[in-house]
């Protein structure tokens, strides 16, 4: 067996492993929907994981209006009048990934064109998903950069069906989390951001 130690500070223990190689895509695209609220979002991504294999996304992430406003303080070019970094103080993105030939890039994106207007969704272009992209790779530093000036900054990962992902979620993750965080007397607020 081998070891493996994540950058989320993740350990595992390697018993097996399949390598499959792929040749690299023909295009790859990434780009960002934006969508009213987080429930619009979260619609979105239940159909996207209903599509046939052939027309979904490589990736698709949504991001909270939290997580968006971080990256509208780090990269403040994605300021807009005022709310988050599409505009509306309550907004979520989805970061979409695709890839393969020029013809299966086109009916990714046409389908999920269709599911999100129907989430009243809107593409917010490859510049702002590129952000996004490179986001993944700040935010871990950032608990590094909180350590050495006494905050605790840390990731919570949740894996589950879609079928349990019920609207009561979240608001009982947060009292749990809040609840734990008195608790053990940590100093400081609790601040916690969803994306999936």
């Amino acid at each position: 067996p081998g070891l493996l130690l994540g950058s989320a500070g993740c350990l595992g223990v390697i018993t097996a492993a399949v390598v499959r190689i792929h040749p690299l895509p023909e295009r790859l695209e990434r780009d960002s929907l934006r969508f009213p609220n987080w429930d619009q979002g979260v619609s979105f991504l239940r159909q996207v994981g209903q599509l046939p294999r052939a027309l979904k996304p490589a990736a698709c992430r949504l991001l909270d209006s939290t997580e968006l406003t971080l990256a509208q303080i780090l990269r403040e070019e994605l300021i807009v009048d005022g709310g988050d970094a599409f505009g509306q103080p309550s907004s979520a993105a989805a970061l979409v990934v695709l890839e393969g030939s020029a013809e299966e890039v086109a009916a990714q994106r046409h389908e999920l064109t269709s599911l999100a207007k129907v989430c009243r969704g809107v593409w917010t272009g490859a510049d702002v998903g590129e952000v996004f992209h490179q986001m993944n790779f700040v935010v871990p530093y950032l608990r590094d950069l909180g350590m050495d000036h006494d905050l605790l900054l840390d990731s919570l990962q949740l894996t589950l069906p879609w079928s349990r992902l019920q609207p009561n979620l979240w608001p009982c993750i947060l009292q749990v989390a809040s609840a734990e965080h008195r608790r053990l007397r940590l100093p400081g607020a609790l601040k916690l951001w969803k994306s999936l």
